[in-house]
Parts: C-alpha cells; sequence; structure tokens
C-alpha cells in the first residue's frame, strides 16, 4: 500500500516537472509546493479508504447474508461499524500523507530552470 502510493506520487512528480519549474518562476514558495502534493495524497487517500469501506462493507454483509440470512440486520453493531469506518478513514488517509512526504519534498527541491530545461 505504502509503496504503491509513494510511486504514485513521484509519478505525479516527475509527470509535472514543467509544472513545477512554471510555479517556482511566477513565485511559488516550497511550502506551496509540497502542500499541494499533500493534499493531492491526503485526497487519494480519502477516496481510496471510501471505496474500500463500501467494497468492504458489501463483502462482509453479503456473507453475513448467506450465512444468517435476514437475522444480519437485527443484530448488525453501527456503532461499532461507523466506529471503524472512521478509524479506516483517519489511517488510510495519514497513510498517504505519510507516503507522500518524499515525493513532495522532492518536487519542492527542484531549481525552476533546472524543472524547465526537462525535455518530454
Amino acid at each position: 500500500c505504502l509503496v504503491g502510493i509513494i510511486n504514485s506520487m513521484l509519478m505525479a512528480v516527475t509527470e509535472r516537472v514543467k509544472e513545477i519549474g512554471t510555479l517556482k518562476c511566477l513565485g511559488a514558495l516550497d511550502s506551496f509546493i509540497v502542500k499541494t502534493y499533500f493534499i493531492e495524497s491526503s485526497l487519494q487517500g480519502v477516496i481510496g479508504t471510501i471505496i474500500g469501506i463500501i467494497l468492504g462493507l458489501s463483502v462482509a454483509v453479503g456473507i453475513a447474508l448467506i450465512n444468517y440470512g435476514t437475522y444480519t440486520f437485527s443484530y448488525l453493531p453501527l456503532n461499532d461499524i461507523a466506529i471503524s469506518m472512521l478509524i479506516a478513514l483517519v489511517i488510510g488517509s495519514s497513510i498517504s500523507v505519510f507516503a507522500a512526504i518524499g515525493p513532495a519534498y522532492f518536487a519542492a527541491r527542484k531549481q525552476p530552470i533546472e524543472a524547465m530545461r526537462v525535455e518530454e
């Protein structure tokens, strides 16, 4: 999971080298570049976690329906499920932001001249 997110963020950085150079030439600070990649990474984490929660909950309820029938809904622990979903959301977005630290600082350290010189 962590390696996939790091790879995704590194690809985003390498694909946008010229844009980073343009932003830096226009006066963007390193902190702005880092924040941009942190926001992108956290959004990826939140969206991925929400999709995972929906799929996981669907599979779990489906298996419970097969095993226990309609009695599943009368014994469904909604509070525990809500707490677990919230914890998963926090952990998923935290891992994504943690994985973006390296690529974000790599993007911020690019010199504008060097970034503008890159050929596609």
